[in-house]
């Protein structure tokens, strides 16, 4: 199953003030993206999921996240966010706090944030107390085979 709480495909979604709370898919515990949508002031707590307990964005999706907190979700790679190749999401003034991520696999970590040769942008976000088994507590950034991940 792809995206527990939405499933998001396309460009012109909005979503405001939502709560995705404690759903359960294999990419995307509260949602999966495929596009470009507006996410504002809205919460993603105690989702799980196999890559990205919070949000899965599909190739090449670019979605813009201002004011939105991710707090307790848990994924193999990825407990808040995951992103795939040629991803660009723009997170402003968002908090990504207590997310996991526990697999020890090669090519996984990230417990906020997993980046798979992918490009998001962080303007005043605060990341704390996430937390991977394997690398990268905060984000880990994985491009084939080269490995760059945050402090756990």
């Amino acid at each position: 199953m792809f995206g527990g709480g939405v499933y998001s495909a396309g460009d012109g979604s909005a979503f405001r003030d939502c709560s995705f709370i404690g759903n359960d898919a294999y990419w995307g515990g509260g949602m999966e993206i495929w596009g470009s949508p507006s996410v504002v002031d809205c919460s993603f707590d105690g989702n799980t999921a196999s890559g990205g307990g919070g949000i899965f964005n599909e190739y090449e999706s670019s979605p813009r996240l201002t004011g939105c907190r991710f707090a307790e979700n848990s994924g193999s790679s990825g407990g808040a966010m995951y992103n795939s190749g040629g991803s660009a999401p723009l997170l402003t003034n968002c908090a990504i706090t207590g997310n996991s991520a526990w697999s020890e696999a090669p090519s996984s970590g990230g417990g906020g944030v997993f980046n798979y040769e992918a490009s998001p942008v962080f303007v005043n976000c605060l990341f704390n107390g996430n937390s991977a088994v394997s690398r990268g507590g905060g984000i880990c950034n994985y491009s084939w085979g080269r490995r760059t991940c945050s402090p756990s």
